[in-house]
């Protein structure tokens, strides 16, 4: 499967309400959707695909399920928090 090292991924989020998730990565987050059909709405990351997949019942997981890297994360911080973000702090992570 040497195509898998070459072929861009698609990452996969896992929302329980469409209309909430895209207020969030539309209008909190400001990703542009690029796609949508009757199983997810698509996002471009970066030239990477993420679709938000709507799953009946599915109930969420206490965990990270993607991250971005950003060149100034006290400020990508303060911007999220100022919309409203709450950042959950882990234990033993050492985070401030």
């Amino acid at each position: 499967m040497s195509t898998l090292r070459t072929a861009p991924p698609v990452t996969f989020i896992l929302v329980q309400d469409r209309d909430k998730a895209r207020a969030f990565y539309e209008g909190v987050l400001g990703l542009e959707r690029v796609g949508e059909d009757n199983f997810a709405i698509e996002y471009d990351l970066a030239g990477m695909m993420m679709r938000l997949t709507t799953v009946q019942g599915y109930q969420p997981h206490a965990h990270t399920v993607i991250g971005w890297q950003v060149p100034d994360i006290i400020a990508t911080v303060r911007e999220l928090t100022a919309k409203g973000v709450k950042f959950a702090i882990y234990p033993g992570f050492g985070q401030d």
